[in-house]
């Protein structure tokens, strides 16, 4: 069965052939899973189709945490690397890729000569999203409860050294020009999908 088109966030688009990319057969085939089974790793999951609850149970037992979608039957997940295996063999898994860096951001830097930039993360606004910000010496200005990201002070040089932070799901440049409608730019916590809510998630996107 083909894969269906995955839509990043950088506005790329690919349709993955069924499998593991490169880097998890890699993984596989060098036999590091057991060294690192106590580590997550945050990756694109493409299924075959609707998934039944059956297979959502099983899903979320081998501790998926479902983010966000990327295109039809495709997610951003999080899990044990324990789990790649079982979930490989998995028949409604088409393909499960990394979710890398480059992901993330637009390769082409931004001409825009303002300062900022905003951040866009998974599971909306933690208190350890901040500090990891605050600790790469990034100024946080704001949270956008309503767009769900972060206006910081970050300059393109710096954008692949951010998108390696696992919980960062793009990258945007502010732009020289202002948007029309007024920002809410807030402190408070947002609301998002917790990881408790992986199977409202699946469920609520399936195609």
């Amino acid at each position: 069965q083909n894969g269906t088109l995955i839509h990043l966030f950088n506005e790329t688009e690919f349709i993955p052939e069924a499998g593991l990319d490169e880097n998890l057969e890699k993984m596989l085939s060098q036999n590091r899973l057991q060294k690192a089974s106590n580590k997550e790793i945050v990756c694109i999951i493409q299924t075959k189709g609707q998934m039944s609850i059956g297979d959502v149970i099983e899903f979320l037992e081998m501790g998926v945490k479902v983010y966000e979608p990327v295109g039809s039957k495709s997610i951003i997940a999080r899990f044990p690397i324990s789990s790649l295996q079982f979930l490989k063999s998995k028949p409604y898994i088409h393909w499960i890729g990394i979710y890398k860096p480059e992901y993330k951001y637009y390769s082409i830097p931004s001409n825009s000569r303002m300062p900022g930039a905003f951040i866009y993360p998974l599971g909306g606004d933690k208190p350890k999203y901040r500090h990891d910000l605050d600790s790469l010496g990034v100024t946080i200005r704001g949270y956008d409860t309503s767009a769900q990201f972060y206006d910081v002070i970050l300059d393109v040089s710096r954008f692949q050294e951010i998108a390696n932070l696992w919980w960062v799901k793009g990258i945007y440049k502010e732009s020289e020009f202002k948007l029309h409608n007024t920002r809410d730019i807030s402190e408070d916590i947002t609301v998002n999908f917790e990881p408790n809510d992986s199977y409202e998630l699946i469920m609520s996107h399936k195609t």
